[in-house]
């Protein structure tokens, strides 16, 4: 259900069990962004990984390599 405030911002009404509540449309599309991306693009934060740690490495940047390193968990 949409519905909008007196200050023109778009609300979307969702329920749970407890009843419902509302989230800004803000809100709403970045989660919806982020459900997407976790269920049709789970490679997406690996491939940022790799693209960070190759950008650093082409930039010769051995501080920034060793922060994606520590950030992502591996280190080449």
């Amino acid at each position: 259900m949409l519905l909008q405030s007196l200050s023109g911002m778009m609300w979307y009404g969702l329920t749970n069990r407890r009843g419902r509540f509302l989230m800004k449309s803000d809100q709403y599309i970045e989660s919806l962004g982020k459900i997407i991306q976790r269920d049709f693009f789970p490679d997406v934060s690996k491939l940022k990984a790799q693209k960070d740690y190759l950008e650093a490495e082409e930039n010769r940047d051995l501080e920034w390599m060793r922060e994606v390193a520590i950030k992502y968990g591996k280190s080449r």
